[in-house]
């Protein structure tokens, strides 16, 4: 399955009570662990999961037993130290109820299964050729890529070879401004190539002329700027 090494971890009690929000557990981790440094400054881009094993002196590892399942919810750094907040994993099993909005703007996230765009016909390939902290250059790498369209990418993603991703806030020429820079990212006189995402702005424009999609269109773009049931100094619509 994986290997595991030695490290120095503190647990908190593992609890169960009719609350699963309150059946949560803390890992304290040295900080200079390479998991905990994974938190300071930034949250990972893909989610962390965490098994607590329960383990009998004498027994073989192989007939060790699940006792903990969860994943990383927060972390907190004070002084030597990293603790990592972990929900129960039975929270993800927990029903969010009706999450529609009334409102004008797609209510659906690019991508997902309600919105039904498949990211893999808009991903494209660009040459990065230079990297200053936020700000990434780039250079089309085939004719999949719309990076002359400005604005093309902004709310989009960027997505290196080992599986990283960041958030593109900003999308001017040939520039990419990310929400937080890579670790240890590197650009050698070759450059290398990374895939890009492009974003949505969510309205009525870029459903219909950018994704064709207007179909799944997840808001109501005919909606009245004024409440017919208020009666105030802007009067009403009736």
């Amino acid at each position: 399955v994986g290997t595991f090494l030695p490290v120095a971890i503190q647990a908190s009690n593992v609890t169960q009570t009719n609350e699963l929000a309150k059946n949560g557990i803390k890992l304290t981790l040295p900080r200079d662990n390479e998991l905990a440094k994974r938190f300071l400054g930034f949250t990972p881009e893909v989610q962390t999961s965490v098994t607590i094993f329960r383990a009998h002196q004498g027994i073989e590892v192989s007939d060790d037993r699940v006792y903990w399942r969860g994943r990383v919810a927060a972390a907190q750094a004070d002084g030597d130290t990293v603790t990592l907040e972990c929900e129960d994993i039975f929270t993800s099993m927990r029903r969010p109820g009706l999450r529609a909005r009334y409102q004008k703007g797609c209510r659906h996230a690019l991508f997902s299964a309600g919105c039904g765009v498949d990211i893999n016909e808009y991903e494209g390939l660009v040459d990065v050729t230079a990297v200053n902290g936020l700000t990434v250059t780039v250079a089309a790498a085939d004719t999949s890529t719309d990076i002359d369209i400005d604005g093309y990418y902004t709310g989009g993603i960027l997505k290196l070879a080992d599986g990283s991703m960041r958030y593109i806030i900003d999308h001017t020429g040939t520039t990419l401004t990310l929400i937080y820079p890579f670790e240890n990212f590197t650009v050698d006189s070759n450059g290398f190539e990374a895939t890009v995402y492009p974003g949505c702005a969510h309205n009525v424009d870029a459903c219909l002329n950018k994704f064709n999609n207007l179909n799944n269109y997840g808001g109501f773009p005919y909606l009245p700027g004024k409440n017919p049931f208020r009666n105030s100094l802007q009067g009403s619509i009736v």
